[in-house]
């Protein structure tokens, strides 16, 4: 781990696009103005003595690649971590949500409960103001289910400098000095 803290936001310019699709080009201060519209959804982690098998979750049921970005990086903006499914069926997405540590379940269409992004990002609004807080390496950011396939789905706990142990890892694998994957 090159870093004991990390920045979403760190090293890119306001007119950066980070995503091209149906609703067009998305810059970087696109990105982080719909971060913040998003975050205002959710509501504050209670950090208190959290400890990653206690802390709080958002379950994110996103298909849209743009909109699960937002709706993850919403999330470590209000200081919880994501919950990833294994699917987005309701049975799974059920099941999962009647967990304790499940906060609020954000998506695009992929759940009948929770808070439909799609509602909170109507348009583009040019920047934002509110910056995401580093984070530190040994942050609980993701919970990633198992698929569930010989009983119910498992969690597996993943945190800052795990993932970006990953990024470093593929960065190597493809032979690039970038430390950015929106996807694999």
């Amino acid at each position: 781990m090159s870093a004991a803290r990390f920045s979403p936001w760190a090293g890119l310019a306001a007119d950066h696009v980070v995503a091209v699709g149906g609703e067009g080009q998305r810059t970087f201060a696109n990105l982080r103005a719909d971060v913040q519209r998003a975050a205002a959804l959710l509501p504050v982690a209670s950090t208190a003595s959290a400890t990653d098998a206690q802390r709080s979750e958002v379950l994110i049921a996103c298909a849209d690649r743009y909109n699960f970005a937002v709706a993850l990086l919403a999330s470590w903006a209000r200081g919880h971590a994501a919950a990833l499914p294994p699917s987005h069926s309701t049975t799974t997405l059920d099941g999962l949500a009647a967990d304790a540590r499940i906060a609020a379940t954000i998506h695009d269409g992929e759940a009948s409960f929770g808070f439909d992004l799609r509602l909170a990002l109507p348009g583009v609004i040019a920047s934002a103001t509110q910056p995401l807080a580093e984070i530190a390496a040994d942050t609980h950011l993701v919970t990633l289910y198992t698929s569930g396939s010989t009983g119910a789905p498992r969690p597996s706990l993943k945190r800052a400098d795990q993932l970006l142990g990953e990024v470093d890892v593929l960065a190597a694998c493809f032979e690039s000095e970038q430390r950015r994957f929106l996807c694999t």
